[in-house]
């Protein structure tokens, strides 16, 4: 009997006899698979080979043969097979047994330097990218994650991973993504807090009930799970926001230690044939080895939206160019919403665009109509719709070149049910478009109009989240209060939070104001007649160790205040107060509108 000694990616069963040529001999099937079922290729069908029937199971060296296991076949084979394990606090105890360990920072990028490992297990070096709370975890912070990556030698059947300082009570959240030969076979989400936790609504698939066992890995907030009926080369271990009901604290979130792997690799299947020559002697069994050859690369880098100044176009899910209306008829606007009930958006408005959407390498987006005249801008007859990856409050754009005459914009809700009416186009005072309303829009449509010659770049957006925060991007935010009592978060960028008379009326929070940014509070639509009357009537300062108290009092009249803001852990220092030399509330008030901290009417 012969051992496997040639390996092949496009394997043939051969023989050799010195009488009879290789096309007359005759082969067959001497032992089944180890595991799995063995088929011939008939020309008519696939026929399984009967272990009760090997002997009339004939071929020739021409016939193709084929393997498969099914997920019980795989479950039964890797049963008596040993678990390999990686864990420690240096890259060799994770880089046995063939695997390789790979580490990515919040902004996508990998290098030597990245992976941290201490006694509780291997995380990222996130000191640099927002993960200064614990910059030695897995973290995910501001809409990305950093990522580890299990690199498998074989393709694995199971494996039971342990984490650490997955904390419950903050509910904290992690997510593994498996991989097979290039391709995502599966992701699943993982926490200790709940045996019932969501994650934005949707149950977690790892729980205390449902397989995360809280008794497994050592220190706080670890646990074990296992993945198994699925087969993958490569695992990537994110994290991911609080899942629901989790801390409040907006500047940390979901992180983690991982303490370790064991695994199993799906076995090799083998099966044996011996030859017949036309003098009827038969060869020795040959022994066939077959294994799964996969292998999914290792990326340089991983996707990632992390920045600081990039304007936020990731909050664009999709983009549809069609032919304007400018609103008329019942509500119509162009060829992306139905005559009639009320306007709504056509089911298929995002994917019946008649014309192309165009986007420069400054990323500004119009509308390539064949009749007009620029590629690059929108004109008359073109519109622009634009679907959001979640429902916005508003969002702010860039313009480039001439509105026209009489453009116009529809919002539409996430069913595509139109809010409100088409409206007139206006810039701002600083030449940026503001779209926002007080109900959540997922569509966007601007149609241009007579001498209409305008291209529009994403620069900011804001959101409610989960906990009912007003929450902006990393971009330069317009950020619209309610006339509730509101958190807002503008995050990095220069971003401006607005007050109107219509929905004042709230205590109000800003809890990262901050002047470096650029940020500002516009209240020049809440105060009514404040360019022409004392300011100290209108407006209230006071520092606290909470930090500053604004208040409002719209008419000025001294029927007192009925809007209160107050910036979250800023001082007089850091809105340049010197209280020193400014020694009265008007001097005070005076700074932070000259300053340009406040804006009002002037």
């Amino acid at each position: 009997m012969s051992s496997p000694s040639v390996a092949e990616t496009d394997a043939s069963l051969g023989g050799q006899d010195q009488e009879t040529l290789e096309s007359n001999l005759v082969f067959q099937v001497t032992d089944l698979p180890t595991y799995g079922t063995l088929y011939l290729n008939t020309g008519s069908g696939y026929v399984p080979f009967d272990a009760s029937d090997l002997a009339g199971s004939t071929f020739s060296d021409d016939a193709d043969l084929y393997w498969v296991a099914t997920p019980g076949d795989l479950q039964s084979a890797l049963s008596d097979q040993p678990a390999l394990s990686l864990s420690g606090n240096s890259l060799s105890g994770w880089q046995a047994h063939g695997v390789t360990l790979h580490g990515y920072t919040m902004d996508g990028q990998s290098d030597a330097s990245t992976l941290k490992f201490t006694s509780e297990g291997v995380g990222i070096d996130g000191s640099s990218f927002g993960q200064e709370q614990v910059p030695n975890q897995l973290g995910y912070r501001d809409g990305n994650s950093e990522t580890i990556i299990l690199d498998f030698a074989n393709p694995v059947g199971e494996a039971e991973i342990a984490v650490g300082r997955l904390i419950f009570n903050e509910h904290e959240v992690g997510r593994v993504e498996a991989f097979l030969n290039g391709t995502s076979v599966g992701s699943w989400t993982f926490t200790g807090s709940s045996s019932s936790a969501l994650l934005s609504g949707a149950l977690i698939d790892f729980t205390p009930s449902s397989g995360f066992d809280t008794s497994k890995g050592t220190g706080n907030g670890s646990g074990a799970f296992t993945l198994s009926g699925v087969v993958f080369d490569q695992l990537r271990f994110t994290a991911t926001e609080y899942g629901d009901g989790g801390s409040a604290n907006t500047n940390d979130s979901s992180d983690y230690f991982l303490q370790s792997v064991s695994f199993k690799e799906i076995p090799s299947a083998e099966f044996q044939y011996q030859v017949t020559d036309e003098a009827g002697n038969a060869s020795d069994p040959v022994i066939v080895q077959i294994d799964m050859l996969t292998d999914t690369s290792v990326p340089d880098s991983v996707p990632s939206d992390w920045t600081d100044d990039t304007p936020p176009a990731d909050i664009i899910l999709g983009a549809s160019a069609h032919n304007s209306g400018n609103g008329q008829g019942q509500g119509n606007s162009g060829t992306y919403a139905n005559q009639g009930q009320s306007g709504r958006l056509d089911n298929d408005a995002m994917t019946k665009g008649p014309h192309l959407v165009t986007l420069s390498t400054e990323g500004f987006l119009a509308v390539d109509h064949n009749g007009n005249d620029n590629p690059a801008m929108i004109e008359q007859p073109e519109a622009l719709l634009l679907q959001f990856k979640e429902g916005l409050n508003s969002i702010r754009f860039e313009v480039q070149g001439d509105l026209g005459n009489s453009a116009t914009f529809s919002l539409f809700d996430a069913d595509g049910n139109r809010i409100g009416d088409p409206a007139a186009l206006e810039l701002m005072d600083d030449g940026t478009l503001v779209f926002e309303s007080s109900d959540s829009f997922s569509y966007l449509a601007i149609d241009g109009s007579q001498g209409s010659s305008f291209a529009i770049k994403p620069v900011g957006y804001s959101y409610t989240n989960t906990d009912g925060e007003i929450v902006g991007s990393t971009g330069d935010d317009y950020l619209f209060a309610t006339d509730a009592d509101d958190v807002l978060i503008g995050g990095t960028g220069a971003d401006t939070f607005k007050w109107t008379l219509d929905t004042q009326g709230g205590d109000d929070v800003v809890m990262d104001f901050n002047v470096a940014d650029g940020d500002v509070l516009d209240v020049a639509d809440l105060l009514q007649g404040e360019e022409h009357g004392d300011l100290t009537d209108y407006i209230s300062v006071t520092e606290s160790a909470e930090g500053t108290l604004i208040e409002l009092t719209p008419q000025g009249d001294g029927s007192g205040a009925t809007q209160s803001i107050m910036l979250d852990g800023v001082s007089f220092t850091d809105l340049g107060i010197d209280t020193g030399t400014m020694t009265t509330d008007e001097a005070i008030i005076d700074h932070l509108v000259n300053s340009g901290h406040i804006n009002i009417d002037q």
